[in-house]
């Protein structure tokens, strides 16, 4: 009965919680939608460019997973890897962490993947992101402190703490863990930690596919930002991009409405960029690319999951 109860709780709190950004959410849209509209009667050449860097994007991410799935001695067709990115952003806007739930079922039924090998894995993988965010956040940095664009107190403790997290988490495998932490769960996901610590090469390799996703969005950003007729530079973008990628790993909300746009924007105005910029920005940007995403997905489900049968109680194992 405390379980039922408890559980309806955090059901409430889950629904308030959406309901409270996605009224915050439309609010915004509603006083700014004559920016968004001109936003996005944007020229051929700069929707071009746009396009071409969400599919540098798609695959950098493709290349992550294959390399992630070939641990597993697993290979995938082109198809696979590159489709599997199209996907796991696809299904990222229905529900939390849906990417990764549906890629998960269908590495299983596939490829005879284990579920909780692959979240293992791929959690650790999220280790390399955040390090690589602080890594480049930290260097942009002390680049634009150093020619006194911005003051850098804030920034330098947030990457730091990005490039000094994953350093620690890496080190917990090898330290005693209290008892009431040494549970089923947990284990597992150490031991995709291990997995990865061990193997510097792919270490290298993963931090080097985010370094261009961090570039690719931070360029999208500064052609946002041109649309606006905002003269920011392409390092104060790159302050911004790790910020928007990270949002995907901590929200509670389906595609991270509202909240996404809160957070680059509060990071824009401390840029001096200015909150609404940086928030319009962000919004073009999900509204472009959410229409990509809904054409794509779409297509892309039908190819690879034409052969397999999705059951629901794969989609609750497959769960983080």
């Amino acid at each position: 009965m405390k379980n039922k109860k408890r559980l309806n709780s955090k059901q409430l709190f889950y629904f308030v919680f959406i309901v409270l950004f996605t009224g915050l959410f439309v609010f915004f849209i509603r006083r700014n939608l004559h920016s968004i509209k001109d936003s996005l009667r944007m020229r051929w050449d700069f929707l071009a460019y746009l396009v071409l860097l969400n599919f540098s994007n798609k695959f950098f991410v493709g290349l992550k997973t294959r390399k992630i799935v070939g641990v597993f001695k697993i290979k995938l067709s082109f198809l696979e890897w590159f489709g599997s990115s199209i996907i796991g952003n696809f299904y990222n806007y229905f529900f939390p962490k849906g990417g990764t739930a549906i890629m998960a079922v269908y590495f299983k039924n596939r490829h005879k993947l284990n579920y909780h090998k692959y979240i293992a894995i791929l959690v650790a993988t999220v280790l390399v992101t955040v390090l690589t965010c602080g890594l480049l956040g930290l260097a942009a940095t002390l680049f634009l402190a150093s020619k006194k664009f911005l003051h850098p107190a804030f920034f330098i403790i947030i990457f730091s703490g990005m490039i000094l997290g994953p350093i620690i988490f890496a080190l917990i495998p090898n330290m005693r863990l209290p008892g009431f932490l040494k549970k089923d769960k947990i284990t597992k996901l150490l031991e995709g930690i291990v997995l990865l610590r061990n193997s510097t090469g792919m270490i290298a390799y993963l931090s080097l596919m985010d370094a261009g996703i961090i570039l690719g969005i931070a360029v999208r950003y500064f052609i946002f930002f041109k649309m606006f007729s905002l003269n920011v530079s392409l390092l104060n973008c790159i302050l911004i991009s790790p910020f928007s990628i990270l949002m995907h790993f901590g929200t509670l909300i389906p595609g991270g409405y509202g909240i996404k746009e809160a957070v680059v924007g509060f990071v824009s105005k401390l840029t001096n960029i200015g909150f609404s910029a940086g928030v319009l920005a962000t919004l073009s940007d999900r509204v472009l690319f959410m229409a990509l995403s809904f054409i794509l997905g779409g297509i892309y489900s039908l190819i690879l999951f034409k052969h397999i049968f999705l059951k629901q109680e794969d989609l609750e194992n497959a769960k983080i």
